[in-house]
């Protein structure tokens, strides 16, 4: 497996720590990901956050090329001027990382959960075009919680089938708490392949590229 990373290029409420959440979460559609992934030659994935070993686990054996970009500071601070201008060196820094193979696999994570709308739509919209006809992205989105943490990085892989959830989190932070319908209008290109309400409260998604 080959691995490339990258280095990293506030909204308020009452805040608050996580009151016991799940330290693991069964996440059906992370597990049809990792599928694909084994019946998918040489995939190419895509990696938003930092280099997870259990991860790394996982797709050990694949043949995959995964790509690390490490971008939890940059997704933190993109939709904070309520417009799609930060937007554009966390597009500069994934196209330069993803040349010259289209992606296949998108882990996203939380990570859509700190852009607003104009920056969600902007990046899905700039995602696409380093992305191979139905390629996968695999998010999760803060729902049931008003609250969340200041940075991405609140799940990793705990098996093929779950996910595990960081307890001990300050929440303050407002979530976006995007509905599917919200997700759809922001990303015209791909189809909603699945979603589903999680035991910590998050919905997971599992959106495919259209073209």
């Amino acid at each position: 497996m080959r691995v490339a990373r990258s280095g990293e290029p506030r909204g308020a409420a009452t805040a608050r720590m996580m009151s016991d959440p799940p330290s693991r979460v069964r996440a059906p559609f992370f597990k049809t990901v990792l599928e694909q992934i084994g019946e998918t030659p040489r995939p190419v994935i895509l990696e938003l956050g930092a280099a997870r070993q259990d991860l790394l686990a996982l797709l050990h054996g694949s043949g995959c090329r995964l790509i690390v970009a490490n971008l939890a500071t940059a997704f933190a601070d993109a939709g904070q001027a309520n417009d799609s201008g930060g937007i554009a060196p966390i597009t500069d820094v994934l196209r330069e990382l993803c040349q010259p193979e289209p992606v296949d696999i998108v882990f996203a994570w939380d990570f859509l959960n700190f852009l607003d709308v104009q920056a969600l739509a902007s990046f899905m919209s700039n995602l696409a075009m380093l992305c191979r006809p139905r390629a996968s992205v695999h998010a999760l989105i803060v729902y049931a919680e008003r609250l969340m943490p200041q940075r991405p990085g609140l799940l990793e892989p705990a098996d093929a089938a779950h996910l595990r959830v960081h307890t001990g989190v300050e929440l303050d932070r407002i979530a976006p708490r995007y509905s599917p319908d919200d997700l759809r209008r922001c990303t015209p290109a791909y189809d909603i392949d699945g979603v589903r309400l999680l035991g910590n409260g998050m919905q997971e998604y599992l959106f495919k590229l259209r073209r």
